[in-house]
């Protein structure tokens, strides 16, 4: 990378919806690890994802407002949303690092 350092896609958090709303970002960050759903050249991520990606520095995640957010305070967000992300996170973490690839179930 010619001495410059790239930097992180950014992920949006806008409601319920986790989305990298750059194409060339999301096909990027999709193809490197089969992360999130394709919708419309954007790229949706499911709330244990995005902690995963934020938490290893692959991603940055920026509120409604523009303001970017911690680990600690996005975890606090989306586990209001859902008390049990926290243990959905942990697990997909580890499996993660294990090398599978984690998708969700059918509803």
């Amino acid at each position: 990378m010619s001495g410059e350092e790239r930097r992180a896609p950014t992920v949006r958090l806008k409601g319920e919806a986790l989305e990298v709303e750059d194409p060339d970002e999301a096909r990027q960050l999709h193809s490197s690890g089969h992360y999130g759903e394709p919708v419309d050249g954007r790229l949706r991520l499911s709330p244990v994802e995005a902690l995963h990606l934020l938490e290893r520095g692959r991603v940055r995640v920026v509120d409604e407002g523009g303001r970017e957010l911690s680990f600690e305070e996005l975890a606090r967000r989306l586990t209001r949303r859902d008390p049990k992300t926290w243990l959905k996170y942990l697990v997909y973490s580890d499996l993660r690092r294990r090398g599978y690839v984690v998708k969700g179930g059918l509803r």
